[in-house]
């Protein structure tokens, strides 16, 4: 098994660490309950790149 990873793969994986990141370290600097739709909206559009990426 190669641990070379395709350009697709890898560009998939950055987008989604740096999605998770935003969520755990800017979204709770803001009023919680108020940022859930942003929290959906982030995850909707990451979802789409993502499978744009694939």
């Amino acid at each position: 098994m190669s641990l070379y990873l395709s350009s697709p793969l890898s560009s998939a994986v950055v987008l989604a660490m740096a999605s998770d990141a935003f969520q755990i370290f800017v979204f709770p600097l803001f009023a919680h309950g108020v940022l859930s739709p942003a929290d959906d909206a982030l995850d909707i559009a990451v979802a789409a790149m993502l499978i744009a990426c694939s």
